[in-house]
């Protein structure tokens, strides 16, 4: 396929997620608005512009109204266009308009907002032209210049010496280990950063609170329990389940959060959020609005030690090498007056 397949074939790609992502929007509206899921997955499969998308939902419409459970209906291969937090929602046992309101709040969330693929860009990028220019100078400069001087028969330095080695036999391996150990570091600065920072407990604290936000009080602690999978909080799903089940068999917060390894911060908001005060909701999203402050100074600091350990390291074997060339230029200079 040509470049210009490529780029046709990513436009239609984009422009098939786009779509898709439209069309759950609408399906939390309207069962958020109290529309039966089995009638709003039908509306959803006249509207929807992908075909797939409107063969799934007639579909998934058509067995519910047979009486099918929702959760086998969304276990069925043929729902794969669903994403899995949408199928997770839908095959969950809680009422339509929750499952509406969830679906609805999903799909507001800011995508890509902490993409850590366009953070390691610029590392990886500079890692394979760096890669690339040692493997012309293992490859060419530095065999010329040894048979330099050999013919010449100037007398080389240590760091010379060490460096022509470095063209001897089994001198790609020692090429590969550099690499391997130069990701290394780099992966070692990305964890680092990230349990310095504690991005991925913020980020699903953020992503709870922004769930509890849009939904209403009675049915946070249910909700909290059937969400508290791996796919919605990768971190800290099971302290959030003990939470919430903790808080359900009668514990009060505190003791439940301290049980559950929870924040003393989370477990504020979420004592809040158990109990109706009316003004709950617009507290909790402004707690989610500083959580998503938070993580994206976290993700800021991610991306400036990312940075600044493949400089370092570019910049020292470079200097290494830019050191060795001239070395090898004054000796050469020097043999050949002599």
């Amino acid at each position: 396929m040509n470049a210009a397949g490529l780029f046709f074939s990513a436009e239609s790609l984009r422009r098939l997620l786009a779509n898709n992502s439209e069309s759950f929007m609408e399906l939390g509206l309207l069962m958020r608005k109290g529309i039966p899921m089995a009638e709003a997955l039908h509306r959803v499969s006249r509207s929807a512009r992908s075909h797939r998308l409107k063969n799934a939902a007639n579909l998934a419409s058509i067995r519910l109204n047979s009486g099918e459970s929702s959760d086998k209906v969304f276990a069925a291969s043929d729902m794969a266009v669903f994403p899995p937090a949408v199928r997770y929602i839908l095959a969950a046992p809680m009422q339509d308009q929750i499952r509406g309101m969830l679906i609805a709040d999903l799909q507001q969330r800011p995508a890509g907002d902490f993409n850590f693929e366009a953070t390691l860009f610029y590392p990886v990028m500079s890692m394979g032209v760096g890669m690339l220019t040692l493997l012309s100078l293992y490859m060419f400069v530095l065999p010329q210049m040894r048979e330099i001087f050999l013919g010449l028969r100037i007398k080389s330095s240590p760091f010379i010496a060490m460096v022509f080695d470095l063209c001897g036999e089994g001198s790609l391996l020692f090429i590969i280990f550099f690499v391997s150990i130069f990701a290394g570091f780099l992966y070692l600065a990305f964890v680092l950063a990230r349990r310095m920072t504690d991005f991925s407990r913020k980020r699903d604290e953020m992503n709870l609170l922004r769930m509890l936000a849009a939904v209403p009080a009675d049915r946070r602690l249910t909700v909290t329990d059937l969400m508290a999978v791996k796919h919605n909080f990768p971190s800290q799903h099971a302290n959030f389940r003990q939470l919430a089940r903790g808080i359900a068999d009668g514990m009060d917060v505190a003791a439940a959060s301290r049980a559950a390894g929870i924040s003393d911060g989370l477990a504020w908001f979420f004592a809040l959020a158990v109990h109706d005060c009316g003004t709950e909701s617009r507290l909790l999203t402004q707690a989610y609005e500083y959580y998503h402050a938070s993580i994206k100074n976290s993700n800021e600091k991610t991306v400036t030690m990312i940075e600044v350990t493949s400089t370092l390291l570019l910049s020292t074997t470079f200097g290494a090498f830019a050191y060795a060339l001239v070395e090898m230029m004054n000796a050469i200079c020097i043999g050949t007056i002599q």
